[in-house]
């Protein structure tokens, strides 16, 4: 700025000069008044030239005087187009913002402080940012300005970074935050702090849900490998039971009121024996220690021999088996031993929960792309729409009567479905109270590749 004035100033000065000489020279060439030199020191003449000389410098003085007031307006305008812009991010901040003096009284704060606090922008400006929303810790006792990290970076110019800690709002709760206090410096001279802080809530949340998941997941996998041990030592004593009362059976001269009692210790055996293996089942998929035998099996030759297995159960309870099978669809690759246990477990629902005057259980196979659809439908009782979300969880009967009535500990669903989706398939169920229930579960033809 200083430069262009005497540029201006020189050049007006200048010209004023040359204008005079010129001027001079002509007088004196062609007009023949005076000599050059006369002419040049004429003191009327001599005062034009000065008042010509100071209104040439006036001239300066005013693009001078223009040129300061038009850098002053883009130079305020552009401070408050930079300041408007500040404010904008301040505003837009979803973090509290705020700045500190050397005394840690509030100097500045944005929008998300009030939000996060509770307090008034009157009730922050000015006061204390400590003795408001840090004055006690996470426990509930004071906390000293001393050991204050935020006090801390306006008292020696360091840093400080705390992901867990706590601020109170106006009305005496508090709150998780995360903060960084970092000192403020003018010309090298700490002027205060800007604390810029936000609420954890939620991710405290995720921490404790998380820590929570693991403790449940630590506890279900202890759990497993108990049920494990046990089914297993259960296992031993009853097989010897069951040998043992087969071989009585077997013996002559038994009246009728033994070969009762021993047809009940079987019966009543080979139950146990049946809950103890869905015991075991369901502690080993949830330890995650079945492994499926994949080969390449016929799905007609599984339907038919689970078929077998059932049909006396489902003669004594009047109820008639249907097969509708796809003739083109029969060889699958599936662990035929757990597809029939799928199998076996749904026909005997359908056989379990059917109506007391007997009923119709139908299997059905069809393919739908690289996939094969098998259904077992049956005009049983029905469940509730109410409770079909709890058909596949562990230990659930339908109602508080169901287990004394119809007998279970509510596992072979649970066993079904998580054998079901070992292969790659899902499973599904549809019913109507009153009307019957059809359970449909997609299995893929050929074995899925994990990847």
């Amino acid at each position: 700025m200083r430069k262009m004035t005497n540029r201006l100033v020189l050049l007006g000065f200048l010209l004023g000069v040359l204008f005079w000489i010129f001027d001079s020279y002509i007088d004196a060439s062609f007009f023949g008044k005076e000599s050059f030199a006369q002419t040049f020191f004429n003191p009327s003449i001599f005062e034009i030239y000065i008042r010509s000389f100071v209104m040439l410098l006036f001239l300066a003085f005013s693009i001078y005087v223009e040129t300061i007031i038009t850098i002053l307006k883009k130079t305020e305008a552009e401070l408050k187009r930079v300041s408007h812009q500040n404010k904008l991010i301040l505003d837009s901040a979803g973090e509290g913002i705020f700045g500190l003096d050397l005394q840690g009284n509030i100097t500045f704060l944005n929008p998300s402080v009030v939000n996060l606090t509770g307090y008034d922008e009157k009730e922050l400006i000015g006061k204390n940012s400590h003795n408001l929303i840090h004055r006690l810790k996470q426990d509930g006792t004071p906390f000293p300005k001393d050991d204050c990290p935020i006090c801390a970076a306006y008292r020696d110019g360091v840093v400080r970074h705390e992901e867990n800690d706590v601020f109170w709002r106006k009305d005496g709760t508090s709150f998780p935050v995360e903060y960084v206090s970092t000192p403020i410096l003018e010309k090298n001279v700490l002027i205060g702090a800007v604390v810029v802080f936000k609420d954890i809530s939620d991710r405290k949340k995720m921490e404790e849900t998380h820590l929570e998941n693991m403790r449940l997941l630590v506890a279900n996998k202890a759990k497993s490998g108990f049920l494990a041990n046990m089914s297993h030592e259960l296992r031993t004593p009853l097989n010897s039971i069951i040998g043992f009362s087969e071989l009585l059976k077997q013996r002559s001269g038994l009246n009728e009121k033994q070969e009762h009692y021993i047809e009940n210790i079987l019966k009543s055996s080979k139950h146990l024996l049946e809950l103890i293996d869905d015991i075991l089942d369901i502690s080993k998929v949830e330890a995650g220690k079945i492994e499926l035998t994949i080969e390449k099996t016929s799905l007609i030759g599984i339907i038919n021999e689970t078929v077998s297995l059932i049909k006396d159960n489902a003669q004594k309870n009047n109820i008639s088996l249907i097969k509708e099978l796809d003739p083109q669809l029969d060889i699958i690759e599936a662990d035929k031993r757990r597809i029939k246990q799928v199998l076996f477990n749904l026909l005997s629902n359908s056989i379990k929960f059917s109506k007391k005057e007997g009923g119709i259980a139908t299997i059905k196979t069809k393919k739908e792309g690289d996939m094969v659809k098998i259904s077992v439908s049956d005009t049983g009782i029905g469940i509730n729409v109410d409770k079909m979300e709890r058909l596949f969880k562990s230990f659930e009967q339908l109602d508080s009567g169901s287990a004394r009535k119809y007998g279970g500990a509510g596992l072979g669903l649970v066993i079904s479905k998580q054998l079901v989706e070992l292969h790659g398939g899902k499973i599904m169920a549809e019913s109507k109270e009153g009307e019957g229930t059809t359970f449909t579960f997609l299995l893929p033809l050929m074995k899925k590749e994990k990847n």
